[in-house]
């Protein structure tokens, strides 16, 4: 069994299915959700019966939204089924967006107020570049811009403090799989093979991982969402899930799978909430 720790096991057991579902040792439905995809369908699903994974790049900027504390109230004492934060998501956390914002938030906040300042003190001398300019800005600061806010952090601890209670961290033996990581991006398979390391491999292999763990304990769900703002094409397509991705979860877990941005998840939140 390539990438397995031991090629002679074959127990059933949660991991080594998750191996096998993985390096294709067991049949998918890979045409269904093609179809499902091009024809637009989805389903309908109580967002009561959803199991929810965050994504690394969720944990930031979702605690600078102004929604941020209807969510984190929600997910702490509202919501049911499983909540999964991805170990490999932890790690990225630390090494990607919260130590950029310990040595450089400072620095970065000032020269961009500064700029920001000066541009609109003289904007008429740009002529048309003015516009353009400030248009730029306002989008760097609209997907950029948790890193300059100390008050970003104080929200970002409370969802950790959220997700420390009532979610699991689940992390794969990582040797386990180093053929699979290899086989898999050399033919795009999904997600991954738009980026150079394998993160976003693990980052599915451990949300997977932590669902079927969940479903063994015996807690019941219909539905497994990931919510993330990675909009590349080995994730999803104008919002709908990559179908391999789609059809690897309902092989492992038996339950549709779905990709939700943040804004997603506040909205269904906010239909939750209001419906209560």
């Amino acid at each position: 069994m390539a990438g397995s720790p031991d090629a002679d096991l074959d127990d059933g057991s949660d991991f080594t299915r998750l191996i096998k579902v993985l390096n294709r040792e067991e049949n998918i439905d890979a045409l269904s959700p093609l179809i499902a995809a091009i024809g637009d369908e989805a389903e309908e699903i109580e967002f009561s019966n959803t199991a929810i994974g965050i994504d690394t790049n969720i944990l930031l900027k979702l605690s600078k939204r102004k929604e941020a504390e209807d969510v984190f109230d929600y997910l702490g004492s509202n919501h049911q089924p499983p909540l999964i934060l991805p170990g490999q998501a932890v790690q990225e956390f630390w090494n990607n967006q919260l130590n950029a914002i310990q040595t450089r938030a400072d620095k970065l906040a000032r020269k961009f107020e500064d700029f920001s300042d000066e541009l609109d003190k003289f904007g008429e001398d740009f002529g048309d570049f003015a516009p353009v300019i400030k248009e730029k800005l306002n989008v760097f600061s609209a997907e950029h811009g948790h890193i300059f806010d100390k008050a970003t952090i104080h929200k970002t601890l409370k969802l950790l403090e959220v997700l420390k209670e009532k979610s699991s961290v689940p992390f794969v033996p990582r040797s386990a799989f180093k053929e699979i990581v290899e086989i898999r991006f050399s033919t795009k398979t999904p997600p991954g093979f738009k980026d150079d390391g394998d993160g976003d491999f693990f980052i599915w292999a451990d949300f997977l991982y932590g669902l079927k763990a969940a479903q063994s304990e015996g807690t019941n769900f219909t539905r497994a969402v990931l919510v993330t703002d990675d909009k590349k094409p080995d994730w999803s397509r104008k919002g709908r899930a990559h179908p391999i991705l789609v059809s690897e979860a309902q092989a492992y877990l038996g339950v549709p799978f779905e990709l939700w941005s943040q804004d997603k998840l506040i909205a269904e939140v906010e239909k939750s909430t209001s419906s209560e």
